[in-house]
């Protein structure tokens, strides 16, 4: 919970906070281990004394080259969103935060990158209008799935790949109604 309990009211308390799985990273972990490995055959085969053709010797290296630069391609935008994202419900609203390049810099637009741009949710509790939860077979087993937050107006925010999604969406409606019980 980073930058967000700075961010609440007087009397407001932390009902459950959540973070993305850390699953997000696995494709990176998978492209960077499998790069090693061509790296290390390729050395294996080269100091071998049956040796190795030069071309083959550059196609293993090459292909270990590309499972480098998948690896940060993948694992940069996923290490983002793992250490950037979160989202918290208080006893009064909802808080979340993802990504960290701000709009703008001394005033200049910056270009919109989806996987590193900041956006923050800040919405009441009595101003959310539906709580939805998505999760494959896979988020089931590892306990991760979509969590997506509508609210009154044009306010729409999905968190992709958040731990604990079920117990997310049960402390939303269930602070709802102790909301709704204590107005009436």
């Amino acid at each position: 919970m980073s930058s967000i309990k700075y961010k609440l009211q007087p009397g407001e308390r932390v009902a459950l906070a959540t973070r993305v799985h850390p699953v997000v990273l696995l494709p990176a972990a998978l492209a960077f281990v499998a790069a090693l490995a061509l790296l290390g055959l390729e050395m294996a085969a080269v100091r071998s004394p049956m040796g190795m053709g030069d071309s083959q010797a550059a196609l293993l290296l090459s292909t270990s080259g590309l499972c480098f630069l998948a690896a940060a391609v993948l694992g940069i935008p996923a290490y983002v969103m793992f250490s950037t994202t979160e989202l918290i419900v208080t006893s009064q609203r909802v808080i979340g935060k993802k990504g960290w390049m701000p709009r703008r810099v001394l005033g200049i637009p910056l270009p919109r990158i989806p996987a590193l741009s900041a956006r923050t949710l800040d919405l009441l509790l009595p101003r959310i209008e539906d709580v939805r939860v998505r999760q494959g077979i896979l988020g089931e087993l590892l306990n991760l799935g979509t969590v997506t937050i509508r609210g009154m107006g044009r306010v729409r925010e999905s968190y992709w790949a958040l731990r604990r999604p079920v117990a997310m969406q049960m402390k939303i409606n269930h602070m709802i109604d102790m909301i709704t019980e204590a107005a009436a």
